[in-house]
């Protein structure tokens, strides 16, 4: 047990390594650091092939590889990390239904969703997200109280909506909206809680794109200003909130674009300098 113990200890030091120069850029470094950790647990599951701790760090580190793949657009072998991560998560959630297992390979499935809307295979990976959203329906039905629970419910209704904004845009409309309606329940609950505030923010942008698509740009309009407020206070909340920045930089180059197709170029260009200056 000791021995198993202080191998996952190092598995996990390697991988927190590996973050730290993911953060830093240091592409390479990276996944040499997070390989180490993939091998020593490759060994201990050798060695002890039933202990429920091995497979679980196992699959992370699958995960860590396969998120670093896809970062790089190496798809084929993001789709292979994910795969491992999700054939481990499926036999755990077998042998114990806990939340947080169930949580873990919703995240698994989604994840393979991801890849496959990358590979432009959009039927493929709604067949995922349905089957990560089932797993978070039941979860968030069971824990009412539990706001990731919901959150996690949110999210995946955004997911399926994209599998269908080229294809069907009034099912996509049909998603986006009940991602809509749960993250401005959940914000209204919560008002200074800044991650739902910015999932808030994503389901205004989600409606906003997709009445962009079908042509109605007053719609889009209103979406994209009340995607760019809600990013606007959490920029104001904290300077330091890189991912806000980016969020609010995307929206304005999109509010930039719109005024651009409707011939309303001072706007676009004050639009355009905003997003640069972030």
């Amino acid at each position: 047990a000791n021995e198993i113990q202080t191998t996952l200890d190092f598995s996990a030091a390697y991988d927190k390594l590996g973050d730290v120069k993911l953060s830093q850029g240091h592409l390479q470094a990276a996944e040499r650091k997070y390989r180490q950790s993939l091998d020593l647990c490759l060994d201990l599951q050798k060695k002890h092939p039933k202990n429920l701790q091995v497979q679980r760090d196992l699959a992370i580190s699958y995960d860590k590889l396969g998120e670093l793949d896809l970062q790089q657009a190496r798809l084929t072998a993001a789709k292979t990390g994910f795969q491992a991560a999700l054939d481990i998560r499926r036999a755990l959630f077998q042998s114990t239904t806990d939340s947080k297992k169930q949580r873990e390979l919703a995240a698994s499935y989604s994840k393979l969703g991801e890849v496959s809307l990358s590979l432009e295979k959009p039927v493929e990976a709604r067949a995922y997200f349905e089957q990560a959203q089932r797993l978070l329906e039941s979860r968030a039905q069971r824990e009412k109280g539990n706001v990731q629970a919901q959150r996690d419910l949110s999210v995946g209704y955004n997911k399926l909506g994209d599998t269908y904004l080229e294809s069907d845009p009034p099912k996509a409309r049909q998603w986006y909206m009940k991602a809509f309606a749960l993250s401005e329940k959940l914000s209204s609950q919560s008002r200074d809680n800044a991650e739902l505030k910015r999932d808030l923010s994503i389901a205004h942008e989600k409606l906003g794109d997709l009445d962009h698509i079908v042509g109605d740009i007053a719609s889009a309009r209103q979406h994209y200003l009340a995607s760019r407020k809600l990013s606007e206070e959490l920029v104001a909340q904290s300077e330091s909130n890189m991912l806000a920045k980016r969020d609010l930089s995307v929206c304005l180059e999109k509010l930039g674009h719109l005024s651009l197709e409707v011939q309303e170029l001072e706007e676009a260009r004050a639009s355009f300098e905003k997003a640069l200056k972030l």
